[in-house]
């Protein structure tokens, strides 16, 4: 599950670091990049990043006045330039999660279980093939969950 889905079932438009593909599966009217807010004047009231290194500071100066950004992670980097002009000029918070709580993860279990999300699922692959998993996502060359399907004894 990605964080704007989670956006999207509390009735926000996501603004955060994502891919086209990504994009037009959700619709482009609930989600939008950061790019795009940008260019409407500091928009955002919150937003998310977890790349860091490519996206922190555009994503930062598309928050409006007294808005948030959320990063769990550095996916992509842990050293981001910023200009810390657009923090205290703005009142802007940064808000750090290293995960989730567990009354956190059992509240979202259950909004799974209503079929409130669709996780994205880049690949199935046996438990034969666990290896190409693994350097797919060392690679980075997977969009969603890899799956791997352990075979039931018979």
């Amino acid at each position: 599950m990605h964080a704007v889905e989670v956006f999207m079932a509390c009735g926000l438009t996501a603004a955060l670091e994502t891919s086209v593909a990504y994009r037009l599966r959700l619709g482009s009217e609930t989600v939008t990049t950061a790019s795009d807010f940008s260019s409407r004047l500091r928009a955002a009231y919150a937003a998310y990043d977890q790349a860091l290194a490519e996206t922190w500071a555009q994503t930062l100066k598309c928050l409006r006045a007294d808005g948030r950004m959320l990063t769990c992670g550095a996916t992509i980097g842990f050293d981001p330039p910023t200009d810390i002009r657009y923090i205290w000029t703005y009142e802007q918070r940064i808000i750090g999660s290293n995960g989730w709580m567990p009354d956190e993860q059992v509240a979202l279990l259950d909004l799974v279980a209503l079929g409130g999300f669709d996780p994205v699922i880049d690949r199935v692959l046996p438990l034969e093939r666990l290896h190409e998993g693994m350097q797919a996502l060392i690679d980075r060359k997977v969009f969603g969950k890899v799956v791997i399907e352990i075979a039931s004894p018979n």
